[in-house]
């Protein structure tokens, strides 16, 4: 799969919806980094996200992971707090809508717990 850094594209918007390169949309990995250190990885088909996506923290350790497809936040979705402890859990349907949440405080209590029939009927 190819792979690139983010300088290296464009987008056809200021929040990156269509990725280019070369003014063609992108097939692959955008690599995104801080200070010569990477802190994320975002897979595009045709210059839409889809894939996998995974952010980082300062430390290497994972604090955003989850997959899109078509442009769209899909299935299951974790982030996490510093220093490793599980902050949210999300499910999302094939459109992109959030059907199941969870929200945990830094020291693991679940303070948040909700599903919903998303806007699709229930539908999945």
């Amino acid at each position: 799969m190819r792979r690139i850094a983010r300088e290296l594209t464009t987008s056809d918007t200021d929040d990156g919806w269509m990725v280019r390169v070369d003014d063609m949309p992108f097939t692959g990995e955008v690599v995104d980094t801080e200070n010569g250190q990477m802190v994320g990885v975002t897979g595009y088909r045709d210059g839409l996200e889809h894939g996998s996506s995974v952010e980082y923290f300062p430390d290497g350790s994972k604090h955003v992971e989850g997959q899109s497809a078509e442009g769209y936040p899909v299935g299951e979705w974790r982030e996490w707090y510093p220093g490793g402890k599980l902050k949210s859990y999300k499910v999302l349907d094939r459109w992109g809508d959030l059907r199941k949440s969870q929200v945990r405080d830094a020291d693991g209590v679940l303070i948040e717990d909700s599903e919903s029939q998303g806007l699709h009927g229930g539908q999945w």
